[in-house]
């Protein structure tokens, strides 16, 4: 091999090596073990491919090109008559075609040339291979006049396409810039995880440098004409988030512009309508995990975000900063605002968000602050800009984070306080055997546990090595009793920490049944239509709904309060079982109580001891999730009413996961092929409701069969409900229809406080945290909010 050949190749292992060291040594054996290429698995160092000369074609792959058409059109002049060539190009699996004129070739083989003349008085040691190479360039450009060959008009092209498939032949010549130039060829034209070759490329001044993405999406538009453009000649590409003008030297480059953008666009997968018209192509063999409760998803998203190499991307409707992601904290090394720091100082993070100011002068002046050298470190975005787009009723709704383009989390959860909890749903942030002691030394009230940094701003870290705690500051909280407040000061923690409750989530709906009128969305009417055609097949046919036995907002529904409260019960009843439109009400019209064999409507519900004293509270289910036949399921941000599911207003993001491999199951009684993972999440959270891990007797692999379904499900959800009633008459309950009877117990006495021994001992039997949904409370009552009230000011569809 010649020496400046092997330059060549040790520059180009050198680019190689730069790509690869950016990789963990997993992903290296992964590369060397699966030959199936994954999109954004390889960074691409473009100042690097500069710098070390690399050529942007694909190593040791051929160029063709092939003359196909021609058009002939006037000039400026209207009187010369030019030739305008299309040459159709390939280079491995890329194809694209660009447009020239004769003189373009004759203005490159110039260029060729004098590049000749010029090597022939450089230095021969260092430029021998290159003038070598350039010898077998002819002295003169052929002309359109030389032989009778060429004077043929249809001999033109294909002595054009010969040439210049002769040039692509020779090394030199096809990674002569002068050569890339000609054939529309960019450092990033051959990326395969950009997608396929396309015409259209902004650049900043400086080489290499991507000015700006224009996304396509559904809202892409491809306009030409000075009406939307404002210029004579210009192509106008608008999507859903900004617009970009094009301005071209003449009518017949601008149609050229817009035909190439339009076909590129129609290969894009994110302008097709997709299975249940949704946005996203299917991704099959794609490897997926679920989470049922915050404490391993915190616990990976945290790990994740510490391997993040190049850019990570966070959309919450609430988000945290000084959330801990690991718990209990044993230091702030794992608090979000902390892992954040650490990243931002080589990486960007874009955290859109819907929230106080607060947080963007903690995510940005903090950060910049600390790193002055890097600018635009962290972006913060608030979408929608409440002022701006003039949107007041709606949010951002979506919880996702995805980092590095590889790895993403998608659900109903935000980043923030309030969303951490494990299987135990625990009451008291310490064991009842500590809680004595605690109450005795006055000591567990969150004012020992130094949480905030010193006002130097060192990086030393706070001491938590003791803390046993897994709520600290405003994380800990009940917002049914009292709503969050003072954010901005996140561990200044006004209760009495052993004896206020911990969040157990955000609020959750079930508003459906279409009335063309208030409520829109028809998910409860499917519910119906599906249930009615299983009995009238005589199939058996369950619909498990799970749902918070209140909703969570801040009142006091005991004194009658809580106007926003009694809005989401009004709406939430209509759905289940009051007014003609429920599913109730539907079902129990066509098949009277066999209803019950087909849907169970039921909450969640915990108790602990505090003080010695039994103490109970709802689980105040956050899930938005969906588990269909034991093969598929939905997880995301989506709650089932209509703010989530119209479209036009919440925004939302969900992931549907079907399974494609099968694994032995039962259903019914009889022999079933169930997907594995939808299997398993069904089963772990049957196991966490009904207790199954403390009860090993306890079947939960039948979801359908009679015995299960009655005997087991609705049993237990029955048994729970009426001891929880019988020791401490906690709303919402059955027997209170209105509001007298609701005063009523607020002055009743309850076994708990009475003889909490017998109480005790009556929990014993309490099994899993599943309840029955009280039906009938307050159905003789009209919930919606008082005419002079503020909630009632609101418009209906906030309620909805």
């Amino acid at each position: 091999m010649a020496s400046s050949e092997t330059d060549a190749a040790k520059r180009w292992q050198k680019c190689v090596d730069t790509v690869l060291c950016n990789l963990t040594k997993d992903q290296l054996k992964s590369i060397e073990n699966n030959s199936e290429e994954r999109d954004f698995f390889v960074v691409h160092h473009l100042a690097d491919l500069k710098e070390g000369c690399i050529s942007p074609l694909i190593h040791g792959t051929p160029i063709t090109c092939k003359v196909e058409n021609t058009e002939r059109y006037t000039t400026r002049s209207k009187v010369h008559v030019c030739t305008l060539y299309t040459i159709c190009l390939t280079h491995g699996e890329f194809t694209w075609m660009v447009k020239r004129k004769y003189k373009h070739f004759q203005e490159l083989h110039r260029d060729l040339y004098k590049h000749k003349m010029i090597l022939q008085f450089l230095p021969l040691g260092k430029f021998a291979i290159q003038r070598q190479q350039l010898a077998s360039l002819t002295e003169e450009m052929p002309t359109l006049h030389g032989s009778d060959r060429i004077r043929r008009t249809s001999s033109k092209p294909k002595y054009l396409e010969e040439y210049l498939n002769n040039l692509l032949e020779n090394a030199f010549y096809k990674n002569y810039h002068g050569m890339l130039d000609f054939l529309a060829i960019s450092p990033l034209s051959f990326i395969k995880d950009l997608g396929p070759k396309g015409l259209l490329l902004c650049m900043s001044r400086d080489p290499g440098v991507v000015s700006f993405v224009l996304l396509f999406d559904p809202e892409l538009k491809v306009l030409v004409g000075s009406v939307y453009t404002d210029t004579k000649h210009g192509v106008c590409i608008e999507n859903f988030s900004r617009k970009l003008v094009i301005k071209c030297s003449s009518y017949r480059q601008a149609q050229w512009w817009s035909h190439e953008i339009r076909s590129l666009s129609e290969r894009c997968d994110f302008l097709q309508t997709h299975r249940f018209e949704g946005f996203a192509p299917p991704r099959p063999d794609t490897l997926t995990k679920w989470y049922v409760n915050g404490n391993g998803y915190f616990s990976d998203v945290a790990d994740a975000l510490e391997q993040a190499k190049e850019e990570i991307f966070i959309t919450d409707w609430w988000l945290s900063p000084e959330v801990f992601l690991k718990r209990p904290a044993t230091g702030t090394y794992w608090r979000l605002d902390k892992i954040l720091r650490r990243k931002a100082v080589w990486g960007k993070t874009l955290l859109p968000y819907i929230n106080l100011l607060y947080i963007q002068l903690i995510l940005s002046h903090i950060y910049l602050k600390k790193h002055p050298i890097c600018q635009t470190i962290i972006y913060v975005m608030r979408h929608p800009d409440h002022v701006a787009s003039v949107v007041f009723l709606w949010a951002h709704h979506e919880k996702m984070v995805a980092i590095d383009q590889s790895v993403a989390f998608v659900g109903g959860l935000d980043l923030a306080f309030g969303r951490w909890d494990d299987s135990d749903y625990r009451l008291s942030d310490v064991e009842p055997s500590q809680l004595e002691a605690a109450l005795e030394s006055d000591a567990v009230d969150g004012s020992a546990v130094p949480l905030t940094e010193p006002v130097s701003e060192c990086e030393d870290e706070v001491d938590l090595s003791y803390n046993a705690l897994l709520w600290l500051g405003k994380d800990y909280s009940n917002f049914i009793k009292r709503d969050w407040t003072q954010l901005d000061q996140p561990f200044q923690d006004k209760l009495n920490k052993p004896l206020s409750l911990p969040p157990l989530f955000q609020n959750q709906f079930f508003i459906s049944c279409s009335d063309q009128k208030n409520v829109l969305n028809t998910i409860g009417d499917a519910i119906v239509k599906r249930i009615l055609r299983a009995h009238s097949e005589g199939k058996k046919y369950r619909v498990f709904v799970v749902i918070p036995l209140l909703p969570g907002f801040e009142g006091d529904i005991s004194q009658g309060g809580g106007n926003a409260i009694q809005a989401i019960l009004h709406f939430t009843y209509r759905t289940i079982n009051r007014g003609e439109q429920s599913i109730l009400s539907r079902l129990k019209e066509q098949m009277q109580d066999e209803w019950t064999q087909y849907i169970s409507l039921c909450g969640l519900r915990t108790h602990s001891e505090l003080g010695q004293s039994p103490v109970t509270e709802l689980i105040y289910v956050h899930s938005k999730a969906l588990i269909a036949d034991d093969r598929c399921y939905i997880i995301g941000s989506a709650n089932i009413n209509d703010r989530s599911m119209l479209g036009s207003r919440d925004s939302e993001l969900a992931v549907l996961v079907e399974d494609e491999e099968r694994v032995p199951s039962v259903m019914n009684g009889e022999e079933y092929q169930a997907g594995p993972l939808a299997l398993a999440l069904r089963k772990e959270c049957f196991s966490v409701l009904l207790g199954a891990k403390s009860d090993p007797n306890l079947n939960i692999d039948d979801p359908v069969c009679d015995n299960f379904f009655n005997d087991v499900w609705n049993k237990i959800a029955q048994t729970n409900a009426i001891i929880y009633e019988k020791v401490f008459r906690c709303l919402p309950l059955d027997s209170i229809r209105n509001l007298r009877e609701l005063q009523e117990h607020v002055n009743a006495e309850n076994l708990s406080l009475t003889y909490p021994e017998k109480a005790k001992e009556e929990l014993q039997a309490i099994q899993g945290i599943l309840v029955h949904f009280p039906l009938h409370f307050l159905c003789e009552e009209y919930l919606l909010p008082p005419l002079k009230s503020k909630e009632r000011m609101v418009p209906m569809e906030v309620w909805t």
